[in-house]
């Protein structure tokens, strides 16, 4: 996992630097914790201990990937290129 993330920051990287001549942006959205369906499987202690571990207090919602990938979309990141976006909560894992 960790070596996958860290290609795709690298490509992130890497590929917004070649395109940005073109006024063309990459970005990358790594979300934290989002309580989604997928978290089922989860035991309610697991959960619990995850979010102890995140800095709001809460896992996120899917629309807190939503709102962040509208400002990526939108004029308002312009000058947003090779960034990653972190979209945790704060979590430390």
């Amino acid at each position: 996992y960790s070596v996958a993330k860290a290609a795709i920051i690298t490509l992130t990287k890497t590929t917004a630097e070649e395109v940005a001549g073109l006024g063309i942006n990459v970005n990358a959205v790594c979300p934290g914790y989002i309580d989604t369906p997928l978290l089922t499987p989860f035991s309610e202690t697991l959960k619990a201990g995850i979010v102890m571990r995140i800095g709001k207090g809460h896992m996120g919602v899917p629309n807190d990937i939503a709102e962040m990938i509208r400002f990526l979309s939108g004029p308002e990141s312009e000058y947003c290129t090779g960034d990653v976006f972190n979209v945790s909560g704060g979590y430390t894992g």
